[in-house]
């Protein structure tokens, strides 16, 4: 009976050290960073509807994660929230996937720029505080970085 108690005692003293664990390594170590961002896409004079955009922390020795992703409406506007848990300060960049006065050979590629998004944007916690408006953008014209991208999912 008394190692039976003693068992017991020691899963259950396991069990509330792994959850105390489990909370100081999700809150502490790695904390729920969060931001938004909103704007505008023209082409050509009108409203450039159903442009791709993803919103990423931008990592640099892994893959950067996927925070959020969607479509530009039919006046154009968009508007992404996202979250990441990181040990360090979130970076994050929103990807713009477009085809404004673009005829690609291959049907799956797209003019693609990113905008980083300042750090002042970032909000400790699952919902982001401010939103970065990035304003209205003028596809046709050429952003800094900009390429072509033909590996990218819808």
């Amino acid at each position: 009976m008394f190692k039976f108690t003693v068992l017991v005692f020691f899963l259950l003293g396991s069990c509330v050290a792994q959850n105390i664990l489990n909370r100081i390594t999700n809150f502490s170590v790695r904390p729920q960073q969060s931001v938004a961002v909103s704007g505008r896409f023209m082409c050509n004079g009108r409203p450039a509807n159903n442009v791709k955009v993803k919103l990423y922390d931008n990592d640099h020795f892994t893959f950067d994660d996927l925070m959020a992703n969607g479509f530009s409406d039919a006046n154009g506007a968009f508007r992404l929230q996202g979250s990441a848990n990181e040990f360090t300060n979130i970076t994050p960049k929103l990807n713009v996937y477009h085809r404004c006065n673009y005829s690609p050979l291959i049907p799956t590629c797209y003019q693609k720029f990113s905008i980083r998004i300042p750090k002042e944007y970032i909000t400790r916690g699952p919902v982001a505080q401010r939103v970065f408006d990035v304003g209205t953008l003028n596809l046709e014209a050429r952003y800094a970085g900009q390429g072509r991208d033909c590996i990218n999912k819808k």
